[in-house]
């Protein structure tokens, strides 16, 4: 049987992904220099330094703020389209890593992320909704974190912190998923050695 090449798997990967970023970017912004009201409305966010509401917390207006402090060399409309697809990009990038941990295999992990870019939410839907973007980039790594965390090494609970608290802050829904993390952690194996030896 013929071992997969994982370098080039790799390679392809990534290559993918810094594609995408850019094609999906000059595109957007050369078809459609019109952006959403959302967007307009984290500009407001950030401009008045109020970086959130009680609906949306701040995460969504500070990505704004660079726009504003370098209006004279950013296009509104260009870094617009430009921060939604790199954040999406990084996103895919934690699929095909949560993939890779998961199935142990390359050629399902470039299966996955290729299936991904497939979906139209990630290429259209969400452009219109500034906190999802967001959530498409954070929610990959909130699941890889946490099983690396729980089979891996406990240095990696540090970085599930830290990325819980910034899925957090883009939209408060990320919290529904701690309540599961919490009960898995309850129920396995490797749940229950962490917590009794965190009790000790």
């Amino acid at each position: 049987m013929r071992v997969p090449n994982t370098r080039k798997f790799r390679v392809l990967a990534i290559l993918f992904i810094v594609l995408y970023a850019m094609v999906w970017t000059f595109v957007s912004y050369s078809f459609d220099p019109t952006v959403p009201y959302d967007a307009v409305e984290a500009l407001n966010w950030a401009n008045n330094l109020e970086f959130g509401s009680p609906k949306n917390p701040y995460m969504v207006g500070a990505v704004m703020l660079p726009v504003i402090l370098f209006s004279k060399f950013i296009p509104f409309d260009f870094y617009w389209y430009a921060t939604h697809f790199i954040a999406v990009s990084i996103g895919m990038l934690g699929i095909w890593l949560l993939s890779l941990r998961v199935f142990g295999c390359h050629i399902i992990a470039f299966f996955l992320l290729m299936s991904l870019n497939l979906s139209g939410v990630i290429n259209f839907d969400i452009i219109s909704y500034n906190d999802n973007y967001l959530l498409i980039m954070f929610w990959p790594y909130l699941f890889l974190f946490f099983i690396k965390a729980l089979y891996d090494d406990k240095k990696y609970w540090l970085l599930l912190a830290l990325v819980c608290g910034l899925a957090v802050m883009s939209k408060y829904s990320s919290l529904s998923f701690l309540p599961f993390m919490l009960f898995y952690t309850l129920i396995t194996k490797e749940g229950k050695h962490l917590n009794i030896k965190n009790s000790i």
